[in-house]
């Protein structure tokens, strides 16, 4: 984190006093701090979602499978998940993206 970062920190909890403020303001950094891993592991199980998401739908659109309702409620919760994880991929593609630049370009450009 850099000296921005603490000052917004400082600015969110400038309110509170002693125990508190400190409580607080370490629980922020520790949320910041989980925020790139978490943001990977969402990926990584937005990738393995999909695929089972693609399977289910493949037996549950087959026509033996479409005469029941819950097959039909199924499908449907299949789809609508299928849609959220691409979006989650969708948007954090252009984050990895710039994370990997920032890596690979030194700081003397």
């Amino acid at each position: 984190m850099n000296d921005a970062d603490y000052d917004y920190i400082d600015y969110l909890f400038s309110n509170y006093s002693g125990e508190s403020k400190t409580f607080w303001k370490t629980t922020s950094k520790l949320v910041q701090s989980l925020g790139i891993p978490l943001d990977f592991s969402t990926f990584a199980i937005s990738v393995i979602g999909i695929s089972a998401n693609t399977f289910h739908l493949i037996v549950l659109t087959r026509k033996s499978m479409r005469n029941q309702t819950v097959n039909l409620f199924l499908t449907g919760i299949a789809f609508c998940d299928l849609a959220r994880m691409i979006c989650v991929i969708a948007m954090l593609v252009p984050m990895f993206n710039v994370l990997y630049i920032q890596s690979q370009v030194p700081d003397q450009w």
